[in-house]
């Protein structure tokens, strides 16, 4: 027979329930950082305390009569993207904005316990959020919620089950992350750093290796209603700053009539940014347009290939980025993408270096797909570790 869970109020079972000041505080160069709801990792108990923004610690401790974090506390993020979870570790120094709320857990629940437990109801936490320009979580709102706990050995043995699942899950996450520096240490391996050219390859210039031109998109304005919503896909700048390595989705996409005033480049085609975002790579996995903010590059199969140049490239986007011109945004035109010097090695070796980009990326999808395996594991860990009668 199961044991029966107590049910209380959050403000019976917590000590202190607060959120952070409502009026900008006068900021400083350093000192203690001050965060808001977005320096809230999306990842479980993650805080991130690199604020750009900072008070004094005379301010700090007028500050900290309100509220101020301490080890173990738990933040809930109350405007924005509502529920996002946290919990302070042991050493971080910060203090909050009034998009946080603040929970100081009692003796009677285990904090880890009541914040995975928060993170199981967040569909509950979000519907009772309201507001009419934007949704918020309001403090009495937050005191007023149901809590459903078993006794405190038993729900250290559910945290502990949970914590695990999410160190799985952490490590997979991490793995992810690492492919793409592994792959640039491959690159610097075989061909040293660009910039520099410590191999002393040939250079020739980005336009002696392929074709280099700007996507089309002729009609003003370009988000005229009959040129968009067909089955054309439109690729814009973000999705070619997001698709690490391959661009396999879109948001967009042009009619027959937006196709008319465009262009559409074949599969292979390597995207580069050359406004906003500057020199951010894709390759396209699907035949599609795109606006004159892109540049489409097409490498000659003797000199190189898209993946070598992707990736030479990305040594470059930092130096290309500051040095852009600046009008009413930062900008590059092609002029200056096919006057670039790009490094020269044996077409063998950079046919060595696609392969093994292809290789890293077919085993990243599947840990991507083992990751999400794993999220939906954990989720129904969550939800079964939670699932009581009262």
């Amino acid at each position: 027979m199961s044991t029966k869970w107590q049910t209380k109020k959050l403000s019976e079972i917590c000590k202190l329930i607060t959120d952070g000041i409502h009026i900008s505080p006068a900021y400083t160069s350093t000192g203690i950082p001050m965060l808001d709801s977005k320096d809230i990792d999306d990842n479980f108990n993650i805080v991130d305390t690199n604020s750009e923004k900072f008070i004094s610690k005379e301010t700090d401790y007028v500050l900290s009569k309100r509220c101020k974090p301490v080890e173990n506390d738990i933040l809930i993020s109350s405007r924005g993207s509502i529920g996002k979870i946290a919990i302070v570790k042991k050493g971080q120094d910060f203090n909050i904005m009034g998009n946080i709320i603040l929970l100081r857990t009692s003796e009677e629940i285990d904090f880890k316990f009541l914040a995975f437990s928060l993170l199981s109801n967040l569909h509950s936490i979000e519907a009772i959020a309201h507001g009419s320009s934007q949704k918020g979580l309001y403090l009495n709102q937050v005191r007023d919620m149901d809590i459903y706990f078993p006794s405190l050995p038993k729900q250290k043995l559910i945290v502990n089950i949970l914590e695990q699942a999410t160190l799985i899950r952490q490590k997979r996450l991490l793995s992810i992350k690492l492919s793409n520096d592994y792959l640039s240490s491959v690159f610097l391996a075989m061909f040293g750093n660009p910039l520099s050219n410590p191999k002393k390859w040939e250079l020739k210039k980005f336009g002696e290796v392929g074709t280099l031109d700007r996507g089309i998109s002729k009609h003003r304005p370009r988000n005229a209603p009959d040129l968009l919503g067909g089955i054309h896909p439109l690729i814009q700048t973000g999705d070619v700053s997001n698709s690490d390595i391959y661009i396999r989705t879109f948001k967009s996409t042009y009619s027959d009539i937006g196709l008319r005033q465009s262009k559409k480049w074949q599969k292979g085609t390597l995207c580069i940014t050359i406004a906003a975002n500057i020199a951010k790579t894709g390759i396209l996995d699907f035949e599609a347009c795109f606006p004159d903010s892109v540049v489409g590059f097409i490498a000659n199969p003797n000199c190189t290939n898209n993946e070598f140049i992707l990736f030479w490239i990305s040594f470059l986007q930092a130096m290309l980025e500051k040095n852009a011109p600046r009008s009413a945004q930062r900008n590059i035109n092609l002029k200056i993408l096919r006057d670039l010097d790009v490094i020269a090695p044996p077409i063998r070796l950079q046919n060595e270096f696609s392969l093994k980009v292809q290789e890293m990326v077919d085993i990243k999808q599947k840990m991507i797909a083992q990751e999400k395996l794993l999220e939906t594991q954990f989720h129904s860990i969550m939800q079964r570790s939670f699932s009581i009668s009262i």
